[in-house]
C-alpha cells in the first residue's frame, strides 16, 4: 500500500546522481524508501526538502522495495520567481533568454504552466531555476506575464547602420555564445564598434538574422548591468524573385547552404501579384522545429522587366511562308491506322440511339 503523500525528501543520504531516499512517517514510524530518477514524473529532480508524492513498488522476490510514480508537490527551498523570454521553441522544449539577455535558459513544455499554443518568441516570462542530472540548470514553472520593457528605457533616438558578425545560437547551434553581435559600419564615432544583442533586440522576434546581414538599429541600455545593447534591429534585405509558381514562388537569397529562399503568396504585402525579376524586400523566418527558412512579409519595391515573348527564327518564317499545299517537300500527315468503333468495325458508322431523358433500356 503506497503511503499518504506528500513527503519531504530526505535530507542526508543521497546514494548518487541517478539515486536518492525519500522519507516518510507511516502509522507514527519514520521510514525510508529508495528512488531512482528513471522514476520521476516530468522534467525536474527532486531537491533536498521538496514535498513528493510517490507510490512503492516491491520486488516480490527478494522483498526490496523502491518509490516509484514520483511527483514533485511544491519545493521549499530555491523559489526565487525570475523573468525571462522565450528565446527558442522547438518539438518538445525551448529555452529562455534571461533579464540579463546574456544567457539562455533550457525548459521542457511539461513546466509550462498555462496554454503552451499561445507561447511565441520574445513571450515575456517568470520561472523557477531548478538543477537536474549533471547539475544542469533548467527552468521549471514556466508562466506567460504580461509584456515588460525588456531592454530598458534609455533608448538612443539615433538610428545606426550595421552588418551582423555573429547571429543567435537559435541560428547558428554551433557557436558557444548565445548572443548575437552587430558591427558599426557607418560612418561616426561608433564606426568598428560591436554591440550584442539577443531575441528582445529583434523588431521582428521570428527573424532570422544571418551573418553578414545588413541591418538598421539603436542602441539602449540594460537596466540591470548597464551595459549597451542593440534594439529595435530591422533587416535591410532586398533580392530579385526568381519565380512564382501558383502558390508558393522563390526569391533569389542565399540562407545557409540553400540559394534559394521559399515564400507563399500570402506573405505578399498588399495583394500584389509578383512576377519573376520583380525586387522585394522581406523578413526571412526560422522554423524552429524543422530548422528550415522562409520568406514572409515580402514587400516589392520596384517591378522587374516585362517578359517579351521570343520571336521565331528568321529561317522559320521564310519557311513557313514558303509553304504551299502543293508543295512536295512540305511535311505531310500520315494515317497509320484507321479508328474502329465500338462494334470494333472500322470507323464509327453504328447509328446512335435516340433515348429519352429518365430512360435506361
Amino acid at each position: 500500500m503506497p503511503p499518504p503523500p506528500p513527503y519531504p525528501l530526505f535530507p542526508c543520504v543521497i546514494q548518487d546522481s541517478e539515486e536518492g531516499v525519500i522519507t516518510y512517517e507511516d502509522c507514527g514510524m519514520k521510514l525510508t524508501v529508495a528512488y531512482h530518477t528513471k522514476d520521476l514524473e516530468g522534467s525536474a529532480y527532486p531537491q533536498v526538502g521538496d514535498k513528493l508524492e510517490f507510490s512503492i513498488s516491491e520486488v516480490k522476490r527478494t522483498g526490496q522495495q523502491s518509490a516509484v510514480n514520483i511527483k514533485i508537490l511544491n519545493r521549499t527551498v530555491n523559489t526565487k520567481r525570475l523573468l525571462g523570454y522565450v528565446a527558442t521553441l522547438k518539438d518538445n522544449f525551448g529555452f529562455i533568454e534571461t533579464a540579463n539577455h546574456d544567457q539562455e535558459i533550457f525548459f521542457h513544455y511539461s513546466e509550462m504552466c498555462g496554454d503552451l499554443e499561445n507561447l511565441e518568441l520574445g513571450d515575456t516570462v517568470e520561472y523557477t531555476l531548478s538543477k537536474g542530472k549533471g547539475n544542469k540548470v533548467s527552468a521549471e514553472k514556466v508562466t506567460k506575464v504580461t509584456a515588460v520593457n525588456g531592454i530598458g528605457e534609455d533608448v538612443s533616438t539615433t538610428v545606426s547602420l550595421g552588418k551582423v558578425v555573429r547571429p543567435l545560437r537559435s541560428v547558428d547551434p554551433s557557436q558557444t555564445e548565445y548572443q548575437g553581435l552587430i558591427e558599426v559600419t557607418e560612418e561616426g564615432t561608433l564606426k568598428g564598434q560591436s554591440f550584442p544583442f539577443g531575441i528582445v533586440g529583434m523588431s521582428h522576434k521570428a527573424d532570422c538574422l544571418q551573418k553578414g546581414e545588413s541591418v538598421k538599429f539603436q542602441l539602449c541600455t540594460v537596466s540591470q548591468t548597464g551595459q549597451k545593447m542593440a534594439c529595435n534591429i530591422i533587416p535591410l534585405r532586398r533580392a530579385p524573385v526568381e519565380c512564382v509558381k501558383d502558390q508558393f514562388g522563390f526569391i533569389t537569397y542565399e540562407v545557409g547552404d540553400g540559394k534559394k529562399l521559399f515564400f507563399h503568396v500570402k506573405e505578399v504585402q498588399d495583394g500584389v501579384e509578383l512576377q519573376a525579376g520583380d525586387e522585394v524586400e522581406f523578413s526571412v523566418i526560422l522554423n524552429q522545429r524543422t530548422g528550415k527558412c522562409s520568406a514572409c512579409n515580402v514587400r516589392r519595391v520596384s517591378e522587374g522587366p516585362k517578359p517579351v515573348a521570343t520571336p521565331r527564327p528568321d529561317r522559320l518564317v521564310s519557311r513557313l511562308k514558303s509553304i504551299t499545299l502543293d508543295d512536295s517537300s512540305a511535311p505531310r500527315l500520315v494515317i497509320l491506322r484507321q479508328p474502329r468503333g465500338p462494334d470494333n468495325s472500322k470507323g464509327f458508322n453504328v447509328e446512335r440511339k435516340i433515348r429519352q431523358a429518365g430512360v435506361i433500356d
